[in-house]
């Protein structure tokens, strides 16, 4: 028997160590991810950038997401993982400084950089909480994607202010380098407790089989991230066109982000405890829908305005925490649910990695947001039926 393949999950007991290396380093990815978006126009006006090219930052990252995933289960099962975190994290870090000191060529290679890192952290880090932590799944699952969105709603709402204070977009782009710095001394403390290798998939020679399981979990996934990555994209635009009372719209992406805190961190918890998955996971499609729904009606409402941001954000925390926690709980070991993250991350990011450019193009050819919206509404009914499937034990 190959020595690999031998390899047994490290049941631990849950320590600060490994519960802060997590969260440090689901934080900084996430801020690395989404302190870009809100200065994209001060880089703009800058580096003299057309809308299609700044446009092109966010869609990048999406495709480097969907391109290394199905090869971070394999670095997962080869080599050390604890190597393998540090490494992203240094990766991560280098691709922030670059991104913002090396000019227009810099920006994109800096942002590719992020994205590979990025992309092989969220296909290992739900197998690693499989391993690491087999008894603590939905709390852990739940810790993971509460930081990363508060991590979003942080940087989000910071890194405007930073750079109007320091009169340099570059120096705001780059103040997310302290929290790979945290991250990697994180690491460092949780060393000697980390589970030093995924195992390999058993009786499977390395091979997945797909189920229609995890086909449902791919595209659950894939549309999460599809409207997710648009709202933040075009939901100011959006409401500014649908209430133009409303001036202050670009607080509505903190609100929303806000929003999804809790489901983000109840919804796992209560996933492994609860038999009908399916069930949780269609009724947080159906509050994203219903969000959608409402801002389409709003009529220029305020208060119907912030009542649907704030519905959409309770669906999009729950229906990402769902889809991060189903992903989490397959497999027969986590050497397994690295390669079933891997498949479902791939479609997943593929998809999404259209969402934002094609809803922008769609703008152009109709000007108007309100087919947009219906067209999310449809998406979100759409995933209800996918997350019943997708909950649905085989």
């Amino acid at each position: 028997m190959r020595k690999d393949i031998a390899v047994k999950e490290k049941k631990t007991t849950l320590s600060w160590t490994l519960i802060f290396a997590m969260a440090a380093l689901a934080f900084s990815m996430r801020a690395a991810m989404s302190s870009a978006g809100p200065l994209i126009s001060l880089m703009k006006s800058d580096l003299q950038l057309s809308s299609t090219i700044a446009g092109f930052l966010t869609t990048i990252p999406l495709i480097t997401f969907a391109l290394t995933s199905p090869f971070a289960a394999q670095w997962g099962t080869k080599t050390d993982l604890r190597v393998l975190l540090v490494a992203c994290t240094l990766v991560n870090a280098i691709g922030v400084a670059v991104r913002s000191l090396c000019g227009v060529a810099g920006l994109f290679i800096g942002t590719i950089l992020i994205g590979l890192a990025t992309g092989t952290l969220n296909v290992i880090i739900p197998a690693w909480v499989r391993c690491q932590f087999s008894k603590h799944i939905g709390f852990m699952m739940g810790l993971y994607s509460t930081v990363m969105t508060l991590a979003s709603a942080i940087s989000a709402g910071i890194v405007q202010p930073i750079a109007r204070a320091t009169g340099s977009w570059r120096v705001s782009l780059g103040s997310s380098l302290v929290t790979f710095v945290i991250a990697l001394l994180t690491c460092i403390l949780a060393w000697k407790n980390m589970q030093p290798r995924l195992p390999q998939p058993v009786g499977t020679n390395g091979r997945l089989k797909i189920r229609p399981r995890y086909m449902a979990i791919a595209f659950f996934m894939g549309l999460q991230s599809f409207l997710f990555f648009s709202c933040l994209s075009w939901l100011p635009s959006i409401v500014g066109s649908l209430c133009p009372g409303m001036t202050q719209t670009g607080i509505l992406i903190t609100v929303m982000q806000c929003a999804s805190l809790i489901p983000a961190f109840v919804m796992p918890i209560v996933l492994g405890k609860k038999q009908k998955q399916g069930v949780l996971a269609s009724s947080m499609a159906l509050l994203l829908g219903l969000g959608f729904l409402i801002l389409l009606l709003s009529n220029g409402s305020v208060a119907l305005v912030m009542l649907g941001t704030i519905l959409a954000g309770i669906g999009s925390g729950g229906t990402l925490s769902v889809a991060l926690t189903l992903v989490a709980m397959q497999g027969s070991n986590a050497g397994e649910t690295a390669k079933i993250s891997g498949f479902c991350q791939c479609i997943g990011y593929l998809l999404a990695a259209f969402g934002p450019t094609g809803f922008g193009y769609l703008f152009d050819a109709v000007g108007s947001w309100v087919p947009i919206l219906w067209i999310m509404v449809v998406l979100s009914c759409v995933m209800m039926l996918i997350g019943w499937r997708a909950g649905k034990k085989e």
